[in-house]
């Protein structure tokens, strides 16, 4: 079912997990999410040169859209020429960070200490994945499946590309949710690139899925009034409202409820993947193969 163009943007201009990103909380990441979702746009028009600018650009305010440099590359007819482009956007980009810092320890941030499970050598995990369980129970060390697992599904996702005819939605979609299975940082603004993704699928019941669970996890773990004044959220005792959210909170933030709540949600990941997988698989299987914009092959 096509759903109209009115239909689609309520889905995001009036959703409240949209609202929330976007207005009080991980404004950096839907300024990223705008300029990954220009590079899938200029390369389903067939740009990939403003696609990849769009996506090294993207990257260096938020480091998803990094994920969409090389499917474009392996796609481009002027690989060498987008390429370059990459270089160029990288350089200037780099600059900005050594005006503003330490590139080093930048990088070491980036590459190290969001790399691995750890944090003063212990394992730590947070947001909306199952890997939440273990360090509630005080697991001090447990495996990380970043490098060991999304790096070679990552690459395994590259080769199948022409094999399994990905689009660009579907190869980022299917490393999004992998990255969501697997990783132990889930923060709830991640979100917002899944919600985007199916929204351009139009594929409504995934859309309000992906805005519900993240929606849940705020009000299981967050006190409401940290949006509003962070005064209003720990300073539990100078208010009834204050000592209401303590109490609030005491019931729903915990093992129970947050381990539970994000089991549920990490089942929710693995159902969606296997969905997507089928649907790619059974496109492949037909005798008219058609690409997931209806064009026959």
């Amino acid at each position: 079912m096509k759903y109209s163009r009115g239909e689609l943007e309520k889905f995001w201009i009036l959703n409240p997990f949209i609202i929330l990103i976007g207005s009080v909380w991980g404004q950096f990441d839907m300024v990223s999410l705008l300029f990954m979702i220009l590079s899938i746009l200029f390369f389903e028009r067939k740009r990939t040169d403003l696609a990849i600018i769009s996506a090294t650009t993207g990257a260096f305010i938020k480091i998803f859209p990094a994920i969409l440099i090389p499917y474009i590359l392996l796609k481009s007819d002027r690989k060498m020429r987008d390429l370059l482009y990459v270089i160029l956007i990288s350089l200037i980009s780099i600059m900005f960070y050594v005006k503003a810092g330490n590139p080093l320890q930048d990088i070491e941030v980036l590459i190290y200490s969001r790399g691995v499970a750890t944090v003063n050598g212990y394992f730590f995990a947070n947001g909306i994945t199952w890997q939440i369980i273990p360090m509630y129970l005080g697991v001090k060390h447990f495996p990380t499946f970043f490098p060991y697992l999304l790096i070679p599904i990552y690459f395994i996702l590259l080769y199948l590309v022409k094999r399994l005819n990905l689009s660009i939605i579907e190869f980022s979609l299917i490393f999004l949710l992998s990255f969501f299975i697997f990783y132990n940082f889930v923060n709830p603004q991640y979100f917002v690139m899944i919600v985007s993704l199916f929204l351009l699928l139009e594929k409504r019941r995934y859309v309000i899925l992906f805005s519900l669970i993240p929606s849940i996890y705020v009000l299981l773990n967050y006190s409401l009034p940290y949006f509003v004044n962070y005064y209003y959220s720990y300073n539990y005792f100078s208010s009834i409202l204050g000592l209401g959210e303590s109490l609030r909170l005491y019931l729903t933030d915990n093992i129970v409820a947050i381990g539970g709540f994000a089991l549920i949600a990490t089942a929710a990941y693995i159902l969606t993947f296997r969905d997507i997988l089928l649907e790619i698989i059974s496109r492949n299987k037909s005798p008219d193969r058609v690409t997931p914009s209806g064009e026959n092959i």
